[in-house]
C-alpha cells in the first residue's frame, strides 16, 4: 500500500447513547528463529545489557533523555499479565513513564487484594488506580466489535482504523468513505447508523456473556464508554513484506511453537505468503493463521528440529525464557531481517486497522518491508509479531501482534527454556 498522509477532516463524538438501557458513551542466514542453526559468528546469544545499551544509545542520538534503570520494566510487564489474566473482570489499563522510573496500573472499580501484593512486590513503587469505570477487556470487545460491524458496510467505509484507548476508556474509530461518497454524506449516515450498530454490539456481547460478574463488568464499560467516530478523506497504514529472498521467502521468522501433534515450528505474520522457506530450504508447512481481534499471525511446522532461541540481531540468538503482554510505556527491541534490531517504547494498545485488531504500537516507524513476522522482545522475554505500521497523528508507528494472545488463537505453545 502506498504511503498516504492522513488528514482528517470532520468526526461525530457520540457519547451516553442510550441503547437497552446502556448508555455508550532480507539476506541468507539472517533473521529467524533458529532451526538447530549456529549463527555466524559461533557463540550463542550476548550480553542482556545490549538491550538497554541499544534503547540509550537510540534516545541520544534523537537528543532524548536516557531512561531511568530498565530492569525492572519486565518485572513489571510480567506482573501486569498475571493481573490480566486472573482479574479481567477488574483490570482496566497500565503503563509505564520510563523517563520517571514509574509505573500505574488502574482498575474497574476497587482493586483485588492479590492484585495489590504482586504490585507491592516489585521493585519499584506502582500507583494503583481504582474506579475506573471500565474494563480492557470489555472495552477491547465492544471497540472490535464496533470497528467490524463498520467495516462490514461497504457501501459507507472502504477502509476503516480504530484506536479502543484503555487509559480514558475511549474508542475512536476512523472511516475512510467509499469512492464517490462525500465526506459529509459519510458523516451523514454514520451519524445516523453509528447508535443502532452500537446498541447491537452491545446487546450481542451480553447475550454471549453467561458469567455473572463477567455481565456486571460489561454493562458497567458500556455506560462508562466514550465512542466517537470521524470520517476522513485518507487513511494510512502498510505491511512490512517483500518478495524474495531473506530467511523466510517474504518475511521475518518470530519465535518458535509447539503443538502436541506438531513439535517444531515457527511464528510469523499472518499477512505473509503461506508459502514460506526457512533460509532457502523447504522445511516449512503452513499450518493456520488468524487475522482478526487477536492480531495477524500464522504458524508452519518444521520438518527440522526448533529451539527455543531467536535472533536478537544480525548473526547473535539468545535464548527465550517467557513471554509477557506489553503494556503502554514499556520498552521493547524488534528484530527483522531488513533493519535488524531497534528499541522504542510502546505507545498505544489495541488497535485496529482493517481485518486485524488487537495491535500494539510505538512511538516511532523502524521497520521496513521484511521485517514483517519478526520478533519483539526485551532481553529474554518474548512480547510480538512484527505487523507493520500506521500512521496516528500524522506520524508512522510500527505495530505488532502480542504474542500471547497470537499463540492462544493459533491453538500453539511458544518454546521457552
Amino acid at each position: 500500500m502506498s504511503q498516504r498522509r492522513r488528514l482528517r477532516s470532520s468526526f461525530i463524538v457520540v457519547t451516553c447513547l442510550i441503547a437497552a438501557g446502556l448508555g455508550v458513551s532480507a539476506a541468507y542466514a539472517v533473521g529467524a528463529p533458529a532451526i538447530q542453526e549456529t549463527p555466524a559468528g559461533g557463540a550463542w546469544g550476548k550480553s542482556f545489557d545490549d538491550d538497554a545499551a541499544l534503547v540509550q544509545a537510540e534516545r541520544a542520538s534523537r537528543g532524548e533523555a536516557p531512561l531511568l534503570s530498565l530492569d525492572w520494566q519486565n518485572d513489571f510487564a510480567i506482573a501486569v499479565t498475571q493481573i490480566q489474566e486472573e482479574f479481567p473482570d477488574h483490570y482496566a489499563d497500565s503503563g509505564i513513564v520510563g523517563t520517571e522510573g514509574r509505573a500505574w496500573v488502574s482498575f474497574m472499580a476497587a482493586a483485588p487484594p492479590r492484585a495489590k501484593s504482586l504490585l507491592n512486590a516489585l521493585p519499584v513503587k506502582v500507583e494503583i488506580r481504582e474506579g475506573m469505570g471500565w474494563t480492557e477487556r470489555d472495552l477491547v470487545a465492544l471497540g472490535q466489535s464496533i470497528h467490524y460491524s463498520i467495516l462490514d458496510d461497504r457501501e459507507v467505509a472502504s477502509e476503516v482504523a480504530t484506536d479502543i484507548d484503555t487509559a480514558t476508556g475511549s474508542v475512536t474509530v476512523s472511516v475512510k468513505p467509499v469512492d464517490g461518497l462525500t465526506l459529509a454524506q459519510a458523516d451523514a449516515a454514520l451519524a445516523s447508523e453509528f447508535p443502532t450498530v452500537a446498541a447491537a454490539v452491545i446487546q450481542r456481547e451480553l447475550l454471549a456473556t453467561e458469567n455473572v460478574n463477567a455481565r456486571a463488568a460489561l454493562v458497567a464499560t458500556s455506560q462508562a464508554a466514550s465512542l466517537r467516530i470521524e470520517a476522513v478523506d485518507s487513511l494510512d497504514s502498510g505491511l512490512d513484506t517483500v518478495s524474495g529472498g531473506g530467511v523466510l521467502t517474504t518475511c521475518t521468522a518470530g519465535f518458535t511453537v509447539r503443538t502436541s501433534a506438531y513439535p517444531h515450528g515457527i511464528i510469523t505474520a499472518g499477512h505473509c505468503s503461506n508459502s514460506q522457506k526457512y533460509f532457502d530450504r523447504s522445511v516449512l508447512t503452513f499450518r493456520a493463521e488468524h487475522r482478526g481481534g487477536k492480531g495477524d499471525v500464522q504458524w508452519h511446522s518444521s520438518t527440522e528440529k526448533t529451539d527455543a532461541r531467536f535472533y536478537y540481531t544480525h548473526g547473535a540468538t539468545r535464548a527465550l525464557t517467557g513471554t509477557a503482554n506489553p503494556t503502554t510505556g514499556v520498552t521493547l527491541c524488534k528484530y527483522g531481517k531488513t533493519t535488524g534490531n531497534t528499541c522504542d517504547e510502546v505507545y498505544k494498545l489495541n488497535q485496529c486497522w482493517d481485518n486485524d485488531c488487537g495491535l500494539a504500537m510505538t512511538h516511532r516507524r523502524k521497520a521496513n518491508s521484511g521485517d514483517s513476522g519478526g520478533p519483539w522482545f526485551y532481553n529474554n522475554t518474548g512480547y510480538g509479531i512484527h505487523h507493520g505500521y500506521k500512521t496516528y497523528l500524522l506520524i508512522q508507528r510500527d505495530l505488532f501482534s502480542p504474542v500471547r494472545a497470537a499463540a492462544s488463537v493459533m491453538g500453539v505453545t511458544v518454546k521457552v527454556s
